[in-house]
């Protein structure tokens, strides 16, 4: 019995670069002045997760959970402090202390950056 020798050629590993954002509200926005940095690329699971906010049918425990996932898995920086001049942390419940409308703003402006190609 012969032995085939298999012609392996050793790649290099392939690195897959997580990308990030700082996203920035235009001059006519409410949210002007607010730079918020995030994670672009997360996990599949976790973006599909995600989607389900849109959903109708999601109850306020989903859209809970939803929300401070992407406080604790996506948000990473930001400039913002409360009425009282103190740092909002940038987190599930730094996330969950803020009125609705910039929540929606914020996670609007992620989930157009995640959809686009290449380096933002």
């Amino acid at each position: 019995m012969t032995t085939k020798k298999m012609n392996v050629k050793m790649h290099s590993p392939f690195v897959l670069q997580r990308r990030e954002a700082n996203l920035q509200f235009p001059e006519t926005s409410e949210f002007h002045g607010l730079d918020v940095r995030v994670k672009l690329d997360v996990p599949l699971s976790l973006f599909l997760e995600f989607q389900k906010i849109g959903i109708q049918d999601a109850t306020a425990e989903d859209m809970t959970y939803q929300f401070k996932r992407f406080g604790d898995d996506v948000l990473q920086d930001w400039n913002m402090v409360d009425e009282d001049m103190e740092m909002v942390p940038a987190t599930g419940d730094g996330f969950m202390t803020l009125p609705p409308n910039i929540c929606i703003a914020i996670v609007t402006a992620w989930a157009e950056n995640v959809s686009q190609v290449g380096e933002v």
